[in-house]
């Protein structure tokens, strides 16, 4: 198993909200909140990725801004990994309400030397926000930034992937809802249903 950091991207410009997601409270915390004291206990160094810091200023965590502007994801988990001290680097979303610490810490002592990407797949779906990435992947990822290949997917014909499974990820969390992401309203209405908030 190998040292590794961890990054939440709070990049995203919640146009479908309507405002900043990653601020929204689901019960007493807001989602960004819910995610860095959900990982925690497997970080020494965790990096939130924003390009708007006055706006979590108030917790007191390293930060990083996109180097390359406008690029989405790919973007916010090329910042980083230039940011990161460590070698591997543990990239989530700030958006999931219901991740899962086991199945966070079983992906990242799955990080080795023979993979560059440690990535949750279900079926044909993957989760690129919930995954290990190394720090070897950032000229992958530069070459693909500067053509203009922003999906997150765009990087793995060049590096080593190697997939956590549904059968391994049902070990330490529900397949259907560990990876459920809010970006609207109705997404958050139902994130509350689900965890018996009531307004």
């Amino acid at each position: 198993m190998q040292p590794a950091s961890a990054a939440v991207l709070a990049g995203g410009k919640s146009r479908r909200m309507g405002n900043n997601k990653a601020l929204i409270n689901i019960g007493i915390t807001s989602l960004v909140e819910n995610t860095i004291n959900k990982i925690k206990p497997f970080f020494q160094e965790i990096i939130l990725v924003t390009n708007k810091r006055e706006s979590f200023a108030h917790l007191e965590i390293s930060m990083a801004s996109d180097i390359y502007k406008n690029c989405g994801p790919l973007g916010g988990i090329h910042a980083a990994l230039k940011t990161a001290s460590r070698e591997f680097v543990f990239v989530i979303a700030c958006d999931m309400p219901f991740i899962e610490p086991k199945l966070i810490d079983y992906i990242r002592k799955s990080g080795d030397q023979n993979s560059d990407i440690v990535i949750p797949r279900i079926n044909d779906y993957s989760e690129p926000l919930h995954a290990l990435y190394r720090r070897n992947c950032l000229p992958v990822i530069e070459s693909c930034l500067s053509r203009g290949e922003l999906k997150a997917t765009s990087i793995w014909p060049y590096l080593r992937v190697k997939f956590i499974e549904r059968e391994e990820i049902s070990r330490f969390a529900d397949p259907l809802k560990v990876f459920f992401n809010i970006n609207t309203p109705l997404d958050l209405n139902k994130a509350k249903e689900i965890q018996g908030v009531v307004d």
